[in-house]
């Protein structure tokens, strides 16, 4: 009996030495994972840093480049992705290595879309930019031929070479061709239309087949109110050169009239007789008041007691703008006395048929009020 109850005693007593060993080798096992698991989640952090440090840095970072920029430096940016994964991934055990990997390589996969977008993005836009200065440059050109050729086929090379990157086909190219020929057509005939009518028709002429619907009826209009505009202001100057010539070659209305009813262009002829008649206006105006003026100082000269003779002495070149019925006033050596009836005809005379009347015609009849009065 005794001996079968120390064979217990060893048993129970081996049997709790394994337990506390089994429990002493969890207890290291766990820690270990713990450790390996911070270090991997560490690595994380400065991986994170590093990768935000890459796309958003304000001076370097890849997603502030744009255009041709971005596309270009899209391999870099991933290459660099990679290299600041090893960085990390080499300070770390295989354990942690492995827990760090999967984690990164899943940000990796994500940055990677990211990144063609971007790249995608900014070539679309290079490649944009560049066809719309292609187009833009055919405003400077128009009216140099040869260099309108060269700058449109660059543009043309531009659409094909952006066609075969995005890979749509030949179809969906030459629509891209043709939408890109109409846009630079449009430019040259649209600074050639801002240069003159007949430029524009030229170039529309030579070019047009090159537009679409759309952008062959907005220059056909465009060409349209140049040519009404030009065809405005070039009537509106033969009207004031002619308007000017005809006041001065004629003494009447009536005169002037029948000149200007003798040209056949209804716009020119109306435009013609308006400025005619503006310009024969000034011109009684003005004669009207050098004889009014004239007239005036020989009654103050008789009035200071001289003559007709010394007046024309004095002043030869006023004498002469005075009317004839005037002159015998002056010679008469009398004050002018306002003839009642022949006032009262005027004043009764519709303003149509008093407007024709030159006031000075009369001043021999009227004294000073009256003639204020009619002028």
């Amino acid at each position: 009996l005794a001996s079968s109850a120390s064979a217990d005693a060893v048993f129970q007593a081996n049997t709790q030495l394994s337990q506390a060993g089994g429990n002493v080798g969890q207890a290291v096992a766990d820690m270990t994972l713990r450790i390996d698991t911070t270090s991997a989640e560490e690595a994380m952090v400065a991986f994170e840093r590093d990768k935000n440090n890459l796309f958003f840095e304000p001076e370097t970072g890849y997603f502030n480049t744009q255009g041709k920029n971005a596309f270009d430096s899209a391999g870099a940016a991933s290459k660099s992705l990679n290299d600041i994964k090893k960085q990390y991934g080499d300070t770390l055990n295989s354990s942690a290595r492995a827990m760090f990997d999967g984690v990164a390589d899943t940000h990796i996969s994500k940055s990677q879309v990211d990144i063609t977008r971007h790249s995608a993005k900014g070539m679309k836009a290079w490649e944009v930019a560049t066809i719309n200065a292609q187009v833009e440059s055919a405003a400077l050109i128009w009216n140099q031929p040869e260099t309108l050729n060269v700058q449109n086929a660059l543009g043309r090379q531009a659409v094909i070479d952006s066609a075969e990157k995005e890979g749509i086909g030949a179809e969906a190219t030459n629509e891209k061709l043709q939408t890109y020929d109409s846009a630079f057509a449009s430019t040259a005939i649209s600074a050639a239309i801002s240069s003159s009518a007949a430029e524009g028709k030229e170039l529309l002429d030579k070019h047009g087949s090159k537009l679409e619907g759309t952008s062959r009826v907005k220059m056909e209009n465009m060409l349209a109110k140049r040519v009404k505009t030009e065809k405005i202001q070039i009537d509106s100057q033969r009207a004031v050169l002619s308007g000017a010539a005809l006041a001065d070659a004629y003494e009447d209305r009536s005169a002037i009239r029948d000149e200007v009813n003798k040209i056949d262009d209804a716009d020119l002829r109306g435009k013609t007789m308006k400025e005619a008649m503006r310009q024969f206006d000034i011109k009684r105006k003005a004669e009207s008041e050098e004889q009014k003026a004239s007239f005036e100082d020989a009654e103050s000269h008789i009035f200071d007691g001289g003559s007709a003779e010394t007046f024309q002495a004095q002043d030869p070149e006023g004498w002469g703008k005075l009317s004839a019925k005037q002159k015998g006033n002056i010679e008469s050596g009398k004050s002018t006395a306002t003839d009642w009836n022949a006032f009262s005809d005027l004043m009764v005379l519709p303003k149509a048929q008093l407007r024709d009347i030159n006031p000075t015609d009369h001043f021999h009849q009227l004294a000073p009020a009256e003639r204020a009065k009619l002028v």
